[in-house]
């Protein structure tokens, strides 16, 4: 459902959230080996963030990466919008462009409260939600937190 691209944001933007701040921000390079991702698409990325003020950066060679607001500030539908794009969660799931209710796909009546549950979700989530999770353990990010 998420492309390759916002999994990695979303992934990033908690392992910021977990490790850095504004006094000890988080380098490009621990963020993708903590969390598998290439560096250079990692970097791109990182780049959308602090443009969009996701994130907050700070140049040079003891700067790196923190959050640009508070993580109650920051929705999960904020950071799925800037790299899916909301209007992806109006298209067709099968990718008719002619799919509407008026004329639906074979999946279109099932697949439309997982739209509408998926909106809901994405809406009412902050980052801070999130990240109490992990630290309570009551959920886990791969390469953070994980317990054998």
């Amino acid at each position: 459902m998420f492309s390759k691209t916002c999994q990695y944001a979303i992934q990033a933007t908690f392992y910021v959230a977990l490790n850095g701040s504004s006094n000890k921000p988080v380098g490009l390079s621990a963020t993708a080996t903590s969390q598998n991702i290439p560096s250079h698409f990692l970097g791109k990325i990182m780049q959308q963030l602090v443009k969009k003020q996701v994130l907050s950066s700070i140049k040079g060679p003891n700067g790196g990466f923190y959050l640009a607001k508070p993580a109650d500030k920051i929705r999960i539908i904020e950071i799925f919008d800037i790299f899916d794009g909301i209007e992806s969660l109006e298209k067709c799931v099968l990718g008719f462009d002619a799919c509407s209710s008026i004329r639906p796909c074979p999946l279109h009546d099932s697949y439309m409260p997982v739209k509408k549950a998926t909106f809901k979700l994405l809406q009412g989530k902050t980052i801070k939600d999130f990240i109490e999770d992990i630290k309570a353990e009551k959920s886990y990010v791969a390469y953070f937190g994980w317990k054998n």
